[in-house]
């Protein structure tokens, strides 16, 4: 679906492409495995000017739903990462490590994640659907301060870093297209009932603070989630709930 448009494909429709080819890549949800994959160039397969704001929205199967900027996502430029949509032929691809299924039957892949920072969080696997959203802002009003950002640089980047880490699996006040983590702002916001240590502890390990054998939140160590991003997050969120605070 892109816009407007809705157009389901098959697997066997993607494979009958003329630009689909084999690729050779480590993937990120099978460490340390190369694999080869069928796969076409996400550039290639959603061939369209697209403006300068506008996010792809990769919805997942399990909820998991990961706006990416369209601009990074259809690169073709071999200097940034490229990303590639990998279709399991076959239905043949391992479990991901333990898990009890497969990233297939669609993933998205990226050749030298390195070269543009790619994260986990970017690597949407068991795809059902990819979305053009024209504007997160647009889309999403509801996760983004009310009023204009003013002096607080760190709260403008802390939303990017919002959009890229959180916004995958947490609503923001309602808005959001996942269904795996709850909203971080309504009824309570974490900076409201975490003390700062605590919060930080919670976002970098969240066994670290409190484990339960349904948790599916990841770890994000520093080389994943930089501390400066950390910060900036953490005042987006201090931000939106003194914003709700307000209305």
């Amino acid at each position: 679906m892109l816009g407007d448009e809705e157009h389901a494909v098959t697997r066997e429709e993607l494979l009958g492409r003329t630009d689909v080819r084999t690729i050779l890549i480590d993937v990120e949800a099978y460490p340390g495995e190369r694999m080869q994959l069928m796969a076409i160039p996400l550039g290639r397969l959603i061939d369209r000017e697209l403006k300068e704001d506008a996010f792809l929205q990769f919805d997942c199967d399990d909820g998991f739903s990961a706006p990416i900027r369209a601009s990074r996502a259809t690169n073709t430029d071999p200097a940034g990462s490229v990303a590639y949509l990998a279709i399991d032929v076959a239905d043949e691809w391992p479990p991901i490590p333990g898990k009890a299924s497969s990233a297939g039957p669609f993933y998205l892949v990226w050749e030298n994640p390195e070269l543009s920072r790619i994260v986990p969080e970017e690597w949407p696997q068991r795809l059902v659907r990819i979305q053009l959203v024209p504007s997160l802002r647009t889309k999403y009003p509801n996760a983004f301060p009310k009023s204009a950002f003013g002096e607080d640089a760190a709260v403008e980047r802390g939303v990017e870093v919002f959009q890229t880490y959180c916004f995958p699996c947490h609503p923001m006040n309602g808005d959001g297209g996942e269904r795996i983590g709850p909203d971080l702002n309504t009824p309570m916001n974490p900076t409201e009932y975490f003390r700062p240590e605590a919060l930080t502890r919670l976002i970098r390990s969240t066994g670290s603070v409190r484990a339960w054998s349904g948790s599916k939140m990841p770890e994000f160590p520093e080389e994943i989630l930089p501390n400066e991003d950390l910060v900036d997050l953490v005042e987006y969120l201090r931000y939106m709930a003194v914003s709700r605070s307000q209305d």
